[in-house]
């Protein structure tokens, strides 16, 4: 027990790693397994949002790529004359924080989500959600549970299942429903 208690308080102490302090060890640990389990977690979303293109008939580097131009997913429209019409995606997962704001400002379009955290849909998020997609011509696409659960929502949300039909529809028009 005395060798227990001393393996316990050792663990609890505060621990300095690569010039950042942690409160124990086991805070260190748990931020370096969950910063390594992020590039998959946001690759799955990419898959599943890929899932539902490939839903609606779209094909892999004809209709649409994957990571390209900083952007996640990019749609296209194949104009005449060569120019291709594109449509910016960009994909977040389970919290909204910063980055979905500033992903959807500088790289896309339109925001494809799995959020998980409703509280952080306030007003003034959701006006900047819905304001940068009117200005850009995308949607904000969310899970329908958490799109339901919204006390205030903006003109340019809609529900995750419709994003494959929606980019089908520009795919064959252009422009996006």
């Amino acid at each position: 027990m005395d060798i227990h208690e001393k393996v316990k308080k050792k663990l609890l102490e505060p621990i300095v790693v690569e010039d950042k302090e942690y409160s124990n060890f086991i805070e260190e640990v748990s931020r370096r397994v969950s910063q390594a389990f992020q590039p998959i977690s946001g690759n799955l979303a990419e898959l599943c949002a890929e899932r539902e293109l490939i839903r609606f008939g779209l094909r892999r580097d004809v209709h649409y790529t994957r990571r390209k131009e900083r952007t996640d997913i990019i749609v296209y429209y194949p104009a005449l004359r060569g120019f291709q019409r594109r449509h910016r995606v960009e994909v977040k997962n389970v919290s909204l924080r910063e980055r979905a704001t500033r992903g959807l400002l500088f790289d896309g379009d339109s925001l494809f989500g799995f959020f998980n955290q409703l509280g952080e849909f306030t007003r003034s998020n959701v006006d900047i959600l819905d304001d940068l997609c009117k200005k850009m011509g995308g949607y904000c696409y969310l899970p329908p549970s958490i799109l339901e659960a919204l006390e205030y929502r903006g003109d340019r949300f809609r529900p995750n299942t419709e994003f494959g039909r929606d980019m089908a529809e520009f795919v064959k028009k252009g422009r996006l429903p």
